[in-house]
């Protein structure tokens, strides 16, 4: 292309700039491929670290900070510009730690159950709290926080309940019974099923047809530490045995660190206590194949984050498996920090 510049009585033809050569491609090196996890720390500023602070989809309910003071705050966190943020969304009827708590998205409703006060006096009661109002309502729990300590909460979109399994109470032990709540009756009902042994403090993601309850402590004799899964069935309201604990599976454990990838192939296991008043933590990592059944010790780039129990999961940026925020040492002294797992390239596209 060329362009006509009038100086004067002269006419100059000049060529356009887009008939000049570009700069020569420069061959880009091809990021190299990712064959383990890795744990990027992840920055929280103006968060206050808990323990004991049950999450339900991103939401943190409660907990116990580095003054043993016991919160009554609910709050929403989401990684924003490479940072954990905390956006309040309510308060409890009163500070709690160590329940359990459900999220119903569709009716914004974040349901909380049992735990304990801030006298440490077992709290069994159930309150309701809209997380876009702030409205909260006291729910007549019917018996389903009878056992509050530790126990365990999810909620099925597939048939619109919520369920509550299993915890433990300060003069009656564990249990192992599951409650169905039905949201627009707001009520609870006790359901005829068997299932894993009572127990509290597993750990418990959602499926999308119902949930896996993974771990936990328990026993009546003896205190017993659980590394099985089982697979609770909306549809029939049914548990079953997926993977026994297994001699060469990971050991059982209080409060673990779960994540599990959206195609459910794959189940990342790790952290907790293996101790009943938690003092020890563990800071490993396992991974579960569950079509198979198989456990392995998931392959780490560079050094894990350091022992803790109670951490919390949140959700991460697209592509990872989540963060792993906060935490609590062998004395219960809390972890301020936080990080993001992120993915090997085999688990990419599940993830």
């Amino acid at each position: 292309m060329r362009s006509r510049i009038v100086i004067g009585p002269l006419t100059v033809f000049a060529l356009g700039t887009s008939c000049l050569p570009g700069p020569a491609p420069v061959d880009e090196e091809p990021a190299p491929a990712r064959t383990a996890f890795a744990f990027e720390p992840i920055d929280a500023p103006e968060v206050t670290p808990r323990w004991g602070a049950p999450a339900a989809a991103g939401f943190l309910v409660g907990g116990v900070d580095d003054s043993m003071t016991v919160s009554d705050q609910v709050s929403s966190f989401t990684v924003v510009d490479g940072a954990l943020r905390a956006t309040a969304v309510g308060t409890l009827d009163l500070p709690r730690f160590c329940g359990c708590a459900l999220f119903d998205e569709g009716r914004r409703e974040l349901l909380v159950l049992g735990g304990r006060d801030d006298f440490y006096r077992d709290a069994s009661t159930a309150v309701l709290l809209n997380v876009d109002s702030g409205e909260r309502v006291d729910i007549d729990d019917g018996g389903a926080a009878d056992h509050p300590v530790g126990c365990h909460a999810f909620f099925s979109s597939a048939n619109d309940r919520g369920y509550v399994f299993g915890g433990a109470a300060s003069s009656s032990g564990f249990t192992g019974d599951t409650w169905r709540f039905d949201p627009a009756a707001r009520s609870f009902t006790r359901l005829e099923a068997t299932g894993p042994a009572g127990r509290y403090d597993g750990g418990v993601v959602t499926l999308d047809d119902g949930a896996l309850l993974v771990g936990g402590m328990g026993g009546t004799v003896a205190l017993k530490f659980y590394a099985d899964v089982w697979r609770f069935d909306a549809a029939d309201e049914s548990w079953s045995e997926l993977v026994p604990s297994l001699p060469d599976g990971p050991p059982g454990r209080r409060v673990p660190w779960l994540a599990l990838s959206p195609d459910e192939s794959t189940l990342v296991y790790g952290f907790g206590s293996d101790s009943p008043r938690g003092e020890t933590v563990l800071g490993d990592l396992w991974r579960l194949d569950l079509p198979s059944g198989t456990w392995r010790v998931a392959a780490v780039e560079g050094d894990l984050p350091a022992a803790r129990g109670f951490t919390q999961k949140l959700p991460g940026p697209a592509g990872s498996a989540g963060v792993l925020a906060f935490g609590a040492d062998a004395a219960l002294n809390i972890h301020g920090d936080a990080f993001t797992l992120a993915v090997p390239d085999d688990l990419a596209g599940q993830w």
